[in-house]
């Protein structure tokens, strides 16, 4: 797909250690056509990317490119971008931030220690009538310093809006004060794959349902339900001014934010925050490269109540509902509803565990509801989507990671078969909901070597002693149930599902061979 062309990136350094400020760096060019009949985008931007041709947004998308392990896979997504050109001169526009791609903040998960990191960048292709008519290289001009002058995935968005030009994505900006951008001489190693599932949208606009004043230019929004997202801010104010915006899922009763020990894992950068300074014109913005799991909007730095309309954003993957229920019981009725907003909360091209703290893939969360997942939602081309990740996340000896995609963390956590069954059930759960059994048919080699790998650290009693046991049991107590006896309950149900994969495939011999060498040698069909 992008044979012979190269990321481009800004002519700048990446700055390993944590500083505070990381711009999200802005790419144009201008290019001339003739007649367009059809044509067609191709972009993988890293970490993030967001598309504009001749002032208009590509398309609606948001979060893209897909999270991966950038050294295996690069996503990338295609568009028909025919109504947006016109003949003559034309402006093509990318923005970039830094998503999982460059996470510079120290964590718990070393995703500031990957292998991949670098500033953002892009590739792109576009075709014009089965002609390529325009690729990123180093001739296009480039802005390094945006009016985005801090962007972190899982800290937040810092914004300027008085360095903001809304035109910048036009054919007549004036760009000549624009650097020229750098062909990537650090380019990422994986395969360009196609995504083809849904994307991350914005589902609902909530409006404020209560309003507290919590102290000197201090107000907490209150939009009555938890959500995956961020805000809409709608504000003139005076140039200059600071608002300092926190999210939140709970409130102290004294009305500030009860984060629950989760900011804890951010000791250099702040946790849940965007900030936006005043350019003293009005303005509706909102983050490009940052959400949130929130309740709750404390803003900081409001003259009066009446200076800013504050809406509440509901992001996720787009993934259709397939389910409805509701009964004579509310309760019933309001359990159901909040299954499914914490399930669409869940969807960012993985299965995470929170929208808060962490954000992360986590293998375990996943394993125990995806038959929820899918019960409730047309979610199999999501959950295919990130299959690809799991099996990019296994190690040559089979050993597989807590959180998928990782950069390196978690294969020696000892989370073990509570967590890897996510490589089994995903794909099985696909075939009982959809009747397709291809992505387990795709997953056998994955089984194949997960299986060996329990072999490999079988003591000498036969029992798979490593890995998670009873996790998260009420109330913290000793475990109840040995892990050694859950891994083999759970490596039993993985070789029902790997004979389940040979049986479709018409290879019953292979079946049954399945089942004994996943056991130790135990015949257990």
């Amino acid at each position: 797909m992008f044979e012979n062309i190269r990321f481009m990136k800004p002519p700048i350094t990446l700055a390993k250690e944590f500083t505070g400020k990381n711009h999200a760096p802005l790419f144009r060019k201008k290019f001339q056509l003739d007649e367009v009949k059809n044509a067609r985008l191709y972009v993988c931007g890293l970490g993030y990317g967001y598309y504009y041709i001749n002032g208009r947004p590509v398309s609606e998308d948001l979060f893209t490119a897909p999270v991966s392990n950038y050294t295996k896979t690069l996503w990338y997504n295609t568009y028909d971008v025919t109504g947006l050109l016109i003949p003559g001169e034309n402006c093509i526009a990318v923005w970039c931030g830094n998503g999982w791609y460059n996470e510079d903040f120290p964590n718990a998960w070393d995703f500031d220690k990957a292998v991949w990191r670098d500033v953002p960048k892009c590739i792109l292709k576009l075709e014009v009538d089965g002609v390529t008519a325009l690729t990123s290289d180093d001739t296009w001009k480039c802005q390094p310093d945006s009016a985005i002058w801090f962007n972190g995935l899982r800290n937040g968005e810092f914004f300027d809006a008085r360095k903001y030009d809304g035109d910048w994505t036009k054919a007549d900006y004036d760009d000549s004060l624009w650097t020229e951008a750098a062909a990537d001489d650090n380019p990422p190693k994986g395969i360009f794959r196609e995504c083809k599932c849904e994307p991350i949208r914005e589902e609902k606009v909530y409006a404020c349902q209560k309003v507290i004043k919590t102290g000197e230019q201090k107000y907490v929004f209150d939009f009555g339900q938890n959500m995956s997202g961020y805000i809409r801010l709608h504000i003139a104010g005076k140039e200059g001014q600071l608002l300092t915006i926190r999210y939140a899922e709970q409130l102290k009763a004294d009305g500030s934010r009860e984060l629950n020990n989760m900011a804890r894992v951010y000791p250099e950068s702040e946790f849940q925050t965007d900030k936006f300074i005043c350019s003293g014109k009005r303005m509706t913005w909102s983050p490009r490269f940052a959400y949130h799991g929130f309740r709750y909007i404390e803003i900081e730095g409001l003259k009066n109540r009446e200076e800013a309309v504050v809406e509440a954003v509901f992001v996720h993957q787009a993934v259709e509902k397939r389910t409805e229920f509701e009964c004579s019981n509310s309760f019933l009725n309001q359990l159901f509803y909040a299954g499914q907003m914490s399930t669409y909360s869940n969807m960012f091209y993985q299965i995470t565990d929170c929208p808060t703290r962490e954000k992360l893939g986590w293998a375990n969360d996943a394993q125990a509801s995806a038959e929820q997942i899918l019960t409730d939602f047309k979610a199999e081309r999501l959950l295919e989507k990130w299959l690809q990740d799991i099996r990019d996340a296994m190690r040559e000896d089979g050993a597989l990671p807590g959180i998928m995609p990782t950069a390196g963390w978690g294969y020696h956590w000892g989370n073990g078969p509570v967590s890897d069954g996510v490589l089994f059930e995903l794909p099985y759960r696909i075939y009982l909901h959809t009747g397709n059994a291809l992505p387990l048919a795709e997953s056998w080699e994955w089984f194949d070597r997960y299986l060996a790998f329990l072999d490999s650290i079988r003591d000498a009693d036969g029992f798979v002693r490593y890995g998670l046991p009873d996790w998260a049991r009420p109330g913290l107590k000793p475990p109840l149930v040995p892990g050694e006896m859950i891994n083999a309950v759970l490596e039993y149900r993985f070789c029902e599902i790997a004979a389940l994969t040979v049986r479709l495939s018409g290879d019953t011999a292979s079946a049954q061979e399945g089942i004994t060498a996943g056991t130790g040698g135990q015949d257990h069909a």
